[in-house]
């Protein structure tokens, strides 16, 4: 997808399509602001999409085509952001080497070096995390992204189905990354080190960021599919169909401790992450967990996972310096990727 310097300063469309949810942010990105003109929100058609990969392509054409008409979007740029647990990412430290081109071939090679697949099936995309000194060599820390290209071409299509323009096809922990950014930017400078814990329906990905940078991020096999099918098949209670946001307030003493059973199993992939970071270095250390996804509206079930994992929640303070127009019903939990999307640095 493209990657434009014009198109920044155009009005931008955010497409992020769940396995249960889809949401779609209307705005553009400017003098490190994020104006937000439209959110909205839909449910994602059942057998659509299952761990980031389109399964009916025609029936989520059509909603998208529904939706967009209903909103009067079309001809945009978008911009794609996905989660999924099949998206490789890996790390590298390298030497030094300002040649963008000479870069692509190294990484490349030690990609394909590093991971028993196919490179040429996947699209690669990577950004410089550190650049620092090694016995007086400068040295480079990359994160790449490996993508398989079924995958990236299946949304390439969609987009243009729906009648937008392809611009960027981005990953949840990266947009995640660039929110803190702009908040550490314009809002809030902080030496402290998030965790932030984005819980998808098949994956959990855990973001490390310090000082507003991203740092680490690694993807655990565990998501709120595990807690949606206990409550479901175990006590017939459909997620979508509660709007409270307090699970434990149903002072049902076996449902509490059937929930807490499942939710263990995510706090110990969750500490594993943790202690991988600070075994890394003697001086790194995390001092805050941010929680994002699906199941991050019930404060209940994340006040149990940070008391668990023994973290202080973070919370977003002055939102107004960095995000314009943000909806007021809104959880910004739930469009935070969507917001990262939009920044294009």
């Amino acid at each position: 997808m493209r990657n434009d310097k014009k198109i920044r300063k155009k009005q931008l469309v955010a497409l992020d399509i769940g396995t249960n949810n889809i949401k779609v942010t209307i705005g553009r990105y400017s003098s490190k602001k994020v104006n937000i003109k439209k959110l909205i929100t839909f449910e994602t058609p059942e057998l659509c999409i299952s761990n980031g990969r389109i399964k009916d392509v025609h029936k989520l054409t059509e909603l998208l085509k529904e939706e967009f008409k209903k909103h009067k979007i079309k001809n945009d740029y978008c911009v794609v952001n996905i989660k999924s647990s099949s998206i490789i990412n890996r790390e590298l430290t390298l030497p030094y080497n300002d040649n963008e081109k000479a870069l692509n071939q190294i990484i490349y090679y030690e990609m394909k070096q590093f991971l028993a697949i196919k490179l040429d099936s996947y699209v690669t995309q990577y950004q410089i995390i550190e650049e620092f000194y090694e016995d007086k060599a400068k040295m480079i820390k990359v994160i790449v992204s490996a993508i398989e290209k079924d995958l990236v071409e299946d949304y390439l299509a969609l987009v243009k189905a729906v009648g937008l323009k392809p611009y960027v096809l981005d990953v949840h922990f990266n947009t995640i990354g660039k929110v803190f950014w702009l908040y550490n930017e314009n809002v809030e400078k902080s030496d402290k080190t998030i965790a932030v814990v984005d819980i998808g329906y098949n994956s959990t990905d855990v973001t490390i960021i310090n000082e507003g940078q991203f740092k680490m991020s690694r993807t655990v096999e565990s998501g709120s599919n595990l807690m949606e099918h206990v409550l479901k098949d175990e006590f017939h209670i459909d997620l979508k169909e509660i709007h409270n946001i307090a699970l434990f307030s149903m002072k049902n003493q076996e449902l509490e401790q059937r929930i807490q059973s499942v939710l263990d199993e995510l706090v110990e992939e969750i500490n594993y992450v943790i202690r991988f970071y600070i075994s890394r270095d003697s001086k790194n250390k995390v001092d805050e967990i941010y929680f994002t996804g699906g199941i991050a509206r019930y404060e209940d079930v994340m006040a149990y996972l940070a008391k668990t994992v023994q973290l202080k929640q973070f919370y977003f303070r002055n939102l107004s310096k960095m995000i314009q127009g943000i909806p007021e019903d809104s959880d910004f939990k739930s469009f935070i990727t969507l917001v990262g999307a939009m920044i294009r640095r």
